[in-house]
């Protein structure tokens, strides 16, 4: 397998191994029989959405909105939801 790239662009042979892992990340995720704070299930359905998806999505954008609050950058394209800076 070739390295990673750090431009966004995937390759022909990863888009290939994406693919083969994709249904095999959800059947784990469900597997692991995770919980959210409010004690419901966090799970995936076959394309890779539900409430895991979410929960993940939360925290990355606790995340941008921390480092814009602190006077940081974010890239402007990144569909999570936060506001600008204080």
């Amino acid at each position: 397998m070739s390295s990673a790239s750090c431009e966004g662009v995937l390759t022909s042979e990863q888009k290939k191994v994406s693919s083969q892992l994709k249904p095999l990340f959800t059947e784990y995720v469900n597997a692991l029989h995770l919980l959210g704070p409010d004690g419901r299930k966090l799970s995936l359905d076959a394309q890779g959405n539900g409430s895991f998806k979410a929960h993940v999505a939360s925290y990355l954008a606790a995340s941008a909105q921390k480092q814009l609050d602190a006077g940081r950058t974010c890239p402007t394209v990144t569909g999570l939801p936060f506001r600008t800076a204080k």
